[in-house]
C-alpha cells in the first residue's frame, strides 16, 4: 500500500512513506473516534427496555420521556415492557445486550432492593450497567390516625418513645419498600414497634383511618388525598426535599433524622461498556428535557421530584441507595431466596 501519513515526532512532521497495511490500520485504529460516534449517534431506533408491565407508571413516563428525546436525537425511541420476576427479567436483558446505546433500561427503585431479597441473580445490580440520567424521585408520605397525639414525625416519634411496645405499623409485602423505608426509620429512631402485613394499601388504609394502625408509609397517590380530607395525618416526606404540592410538611430529615433520604426513584441505565460519547449524550438531552415545563409538570402531577444532574452523581446516588436498601433488609433480617 502507498500511503502519506504524517506522524508528530519530538522534532517536528516527518513523512513516512510505503507503509505495509497492518500498519496503516493500527495506525488508524489509534485516532480518536469520540467527536465522530458522538455526532452520528443514533443511526437507528433506540429501545427502552422497561422491567415493569406495560401500562404501568414507569411505563408510561418512559414513553413520554421517549417521545420528547426521540425528537431530540432525530430517531424514534421504542418502549418495550420486558416485566417479572421483581423487575430482573428486563434488567438482565439489558445487561446482555450490546453496549452500543441503542437498548437502554428505564427502571425504578426495585433495581436496587432485589440484589438483598433475591439469590443468585443474573446479573451485578451496579457494576454491569453504566448510568444514564436519574429522572426523578417519588417521596414517600407518612402518615399516622387522627386518635394519635402527634401532628408533626418528630412528635409521633416523641410520643412512641414515651409508650414503648404498644404502638404498630402497617406494611406490604415483605421486603417491599414501604417495609423497607419503615425499617429505615425505625432503626434511625431507635423504635420497636410491631409490624402488621396487609396485602396491598386500600386494607392497611381502613385500618389506619379506623385507628386499628398508627404508623404507615406510601406513596402520594395513595395517601395524599385521605391526608388532605383530613382523615389522615401527614407527619413527613422521605426525600431530602419537600414536596412542592405539600410544602408545608417537613422532611424526615427535618424531623429529627438528618441524612435521612428514601424515594421511589426512576432513573436510565445502559449496559456497562457502552461508549462515553454515547452516554454523555444522552445524559445533556435528557437533562436538557426535564428543563421542559410541560415533562415537569407531568412528572410532578405523578408525584416526582426532578432530578437529572451528571453520570457521575447518578451512580454514586444507585451505591448509596443500594447500601441503605441493604442496612435495611438487614435490620429486619430479610436474606435473599
Amino acid at each position: 500500500m502507498q500511503a502519506a501519513l504524517q506522524l508528530m515526532t519530538g522534532s517536528g512532521i516527518k513523512l513516512v512513506r510505503d507503509i505495509s497495511p497492518r500498519l496503516f490500520l493500527l495506525l488508524f485504529a489509534l485516532v480518536p473516534m469520540h467527536p465522530v460516534l458522538a455526532q452520528t449517534y443514533p443511526a437507528r431506533p433506540v429501545t427502552f427496555i422497561v422491567p415493569f408491565p406495560a401500562g404501568g407508571p414507569v411505563e408510561l413516563i418512559a414513553r413520554t420521556i421517549g417521545t420528547a428525546l426521540g425528537d431530540k436525537l432525530g430517531q424514534p425511541i421504542l418502549v418495550e415492557a420486558k416485566a417479572g420476576a421483581s423487575a430482573t427479567i428486563g434488567a438482565n436483558y439489558v445487561a446482555k445486550s450490546e453496549a452500543n446505546g441503542y437498548t437502554l433500561l428505564v427502571t425504578a427503585t426495585t433495581h436496587a432492593i432485589t440484589p438483598f431479597t433475591m439469590a443468585n441473580l443474573p446479573y451485578d445490580a451496579v457494576n454491569d450497567f453504566a448510568p444514564v440520567a436519574l429522572i426523578g424521585k417519588m417521596p414517600m408520605i407518612v402518615v399516622t390516625n387522627n386518635t394519635v397525639p402527634a401532628s408533626t414525625l418528630a412528635e409521633f416519634t416523641k410520643y412512641a418513645h414515651a409508650n414503648p411496645g404498644k404502638l404498630n405499623y402497617a406494611t406490604g409485602s415483605p421486603g417491599g419498600t414501604a417495609h423497607l423505608v419503615t425499617a429505615m426509620y425505625l432503626q434511625r429512631a431507635g423504635l420497636k414497634m410491631l409490624d402488621i402485613p396487609y396485602k396491598g394499601s386500600a386494607p392497611a388504609i381502613v385500618d389506619l383511618i379506623a385507628g386499628r394502625v398508627d404508623l404507615y408509609f406510601d406513596v402520594p397517590g395513595i395517601v395524599l388525598a385521605q391526608a388532605r380530607e383530613g382523615r389522615l395525618k401527614a407527619l413527613a416526606v422521605t426525600t431530602s426535599s419537600r414536596l412542592p404540592t405539600i410544602p408545608n410538611v417537613p422532611t424526615v430529615a427535618e424531623s429529627g433524622l438528618p441524612g435521612f433520604d428514601a424515594s421511589i426513584w426512576m432513573g436510565i441505565l445502559a449496559p456497562v461498556k457502552t461508549p462515553d460519547p454515547i452516554l454523555d449524550r444522552l445524559n445533556g438531552e435528557i437533562n436538557k428535557l426535564l428543563l421542559q415545563p410541560e415533562l415537569v409538570q407531568r412528572l410532578e402531577k405523578e408525584g416526582y421530584l426532578i432530578s437529572g444532574g451528571t453520570r457521575r452523581e447518578w451512580g454514586e446516588f444507585l451505591r448509596k441507595d443500594m447500601a441503605q436498601w441493604g442496612q435495611a433488609a438487614k435490620a429486619l433480617g430479610i436474606k435473599a431466596q
